[in-house]
């Protein structure tokens, strides 16, 4: 059975590269890069959502006023329709008065 020291000490062997200061510098430097980029990526999601939010508003209030619009002119066809109707009457009575009195 292997004793529990000798294990330690192959271990020891087997991590026996050595860290420098400048690595660790570097590998700190690295980390905090990565974290300002996570926290800009971060920020630009919000903003990107935040726009999302903005443009759903805009389209339902165009959907708002497309629809009061399209009530508006549903309106007005039915004056125009009823006024032309009525224009068509008043000439059709003229012209059977004028017919009638020859």
């Amino acid at each position: 059975m292997p004793n529990e020291k000798n294990k330690f000490r192959v271990d020891e062997r087997e991590n026996n590269s050595t860290i420098t200061s400048s690595d660790l510098k570097y590998i700190l430097d690295v980390n905090k890069k990565a974290i300002e980029i996570y926290i800009e990526v971060d920020r630009q999601n919000e903003k990107i959502l935040e726009t999302f939010d903005e443009l759903n508003k805009t389209i339902k209030e165009i959907q708002e006023k497309i629809e009061n619009i399209d009530k508006s002119l549903f309106r007005l066809v039915l004056v125009l329709g009823s006024t032309g109707v009525g224009a068509v009457i008043t000439a059709l009575i003229t012209i059977i008065s004028m017919l009638v009195k020859k």
